[in-house]
């Protein structure tokens, strides 16, 4: 198998506690791993969708509690900060080349939709990512209909947002998500026709039979369970 001295043998993501007391491996298979000049992509991908359903996630929440009066800034903060780090540069998981980013994806935008996109960026990048002009905050106080002073207050005027940039914010995301599940679902066939119909040697099934066995003793001795065939 050409390549099979990139694979790096991986414990099986799930162990399972059967009815009788063994500890064995849910899936019956040897997982390796890829090696991360083929993947680095797909991977840098996964980390700018993790952080498009993270504002998703959050997006919506705002919302429910924008509908019963209350916007937390704290929240959005937290939304335009994860909308914009799938934008940014930097090294991939695979240092010798550039991480994978959304960028490309946004000469996709209509007119209007880029317009929404660079707002948020802009919100991102000067006021709340960086440093807070001065003047972006004042100071109240507040007085009753009838003069008497009521007490002292704060209002943040740094950030003049509302539903409306939370639904935009949201609408993006799940845009841009689409595009790079779609971009994945690409880079995965390759890897399955790259893969697909190669086999492990005699050597390498042994090497991975030995670590599988070391792998379940220990899970075992840690949750204090025989391995299943052990013995």
């Amino acid at each position: 198998m050409s390549e099979s001295t990139e694979l790096i043998w991986s414990p099986p993501p799930f162990v399972l506690l059967a009815d009788d007391g063994t500890l064995r491996p849910i899936e019956d298979a040897f997982i390796f791993q890829l090696p991360l000049s083929q993947t680095w992509r797909l991977l840098d991908l996964q980390d700018c969708v993790a952080d498009l359903d993270s504002v998703i996630t959050i997006g919506e929440i705002l919302e429910k509690r924008i509908d019963g009066g209350d916007f937390d800034f704290n929240l959005f903060n937290a939304l335009v900060i994860a909308y914009g780090r799938g934008f940014q540069t930097g090294r991939s998981r695979e240092p010798s080349n550039p991480r994978a980013n959304l960028r490309p994806y946004v000469d996709r935008l209509s007119k209007e939709q880029r317009q929404r996109h660079d707002a948020v960026i802009d919100i991102r990048n000067r006021r709340v990512a960086h440093s807070v002009d001065s003047g972006q905050a004042v100071v109240t106080v507040s007085f009753g209909r009838d003069g008497v002073f009521r007490g002292l207050g704060a209002l943040h005027t740094g950030l003049p947002v509302g539903a409306a940039d939370v639904r935009s914010a949201v609408a993006l995301a799940k845009y841009f998500r689409d595009l790079a599940d779609a971009e994945s679902a690409e880079l995965r066939s390759e890897l399955e026709r790259e893969w697909g119909g190669r086999s492990l040697t005699a050597e390498q099934l042994e090497t991975a039979e030995q670590n599988l066995a070391m792998y379940l003793e220990a899970a075992a001795s840690a949750a204090g369970a025989p391995v299943e065939g052990a013995g």
